[in-house]
C-alpha cells in the first residue's frame, strides 16, 4: 500500500501516469509496504502468462531491487525508478523516504543498496542474504548491503509518523527495528 499523501497523475504529453506528493513527507516515513492485495512474479512465472498480458505487465508492474515484478493493486505502480530517487527499498518489503517530500514534488524509488544489483543472479543473491539474516536472526548481514543514504533515512524512522506501519508483520518489524536500534555498527 503506498503512502496516503502520494497520489497519481496523468501526463498526457507522453500519455503516462505519475506519483506526486499531496502533502509534506518528512524523511523516514515509510511510503510503501508490500500488502496482501499485492502480487510478485518472477522471470519464470512470466513465462506462463499468455503473451497478450504482456502489456499487463509492462503497464502495471514494477521490478523490485531483486528483480521480481511486483504488481500493485494502488498506484505504487507509477512511481518512477531514477537513481536521484526521494525513496528507497529497504529489501525487507517495504519502502522509505530518504530526503524530505514536499508537496507537488514527483516521488521516484531506487533500490538503496550499496552495490547496484542489475542480474538476476546478483539480485537473488541479495534475495538469499535478506532471507538468511531474517531467518538467522542476523540483522547486520541485510544492513551491510544498505546505502549510507538509506541507513540515514531509516535512523529516523521512529520520530516520524508511520501511518503505514502497521501493514508490517509484527516480526518483520522486530527484524528491522534490531538492524538499526539494536546494532551499534548500523549508527
Amino acid at each position: 500500500m503506498v503512502h496516503p499523501d502520494f497520489s497519481s497523475q496523468f501526463n498526457a504529453t507522453n500519455n503516462t501516469y505519475f506519483v506526486v506528493a499531496k502533502d509534506f513527507v518528512p524523511m523516514g516515513t515509510i511510503t510503501w509496504v508490500k500488502d496482501d492485495f499485492d502480487r510478485l512474479f518472477t522471470e519464470l512465472d512470466l513465462l506462463f502468462v499468455h503473451p497478450k498480458l504482456t502489456k499487463v505487465k509492462d503497464k502495471h508492474c514494477f521490478k523490485n531491487a531483486f528483480g521480481t515484478y511486483v504488481l500493485a493493486w494502488d498506484h505504487r505502480k507509477y512511481i518512477a525508478y531514477n537513481k536521484q530517487a526521494n525513496i528507497s527499498f529497504t529489501g525487507l518489503g517495504f519502502e522509505v523516504a530518504t530526503k524530505d517530500i514536499y508537496p507537488g514534488s514527483v516521488v521516484s524509488y531506487c533500490n538503496g543498496f550499496e552495490k547496484d544489483f542489475s542480474t538476476n543472479i546478483e539480485a537473488e543473491d541479495l534475495k538469499e542474504v535478506g532471507i538468511y539474516a531474517y531467518k538467522l536472526n542476523q540483522p547486520e548481514i541485510m544492513a551491510s548491503y544498505w546505502n549510507k543514504k538509506l541507513l540515514s533515512a531509516v535512523h529516523q524512522i521512529r520520530s516520524v509518523h508511520q501511518p503505514l506501519k502497521e501493514l508490517i508483520a509484527q516480526p518483520l518489524w522486530d527484524f528491522f527495528d534490531s538492524i538499526i536500534f539494536e546494532n551499534p555498527s548500523n549508527s
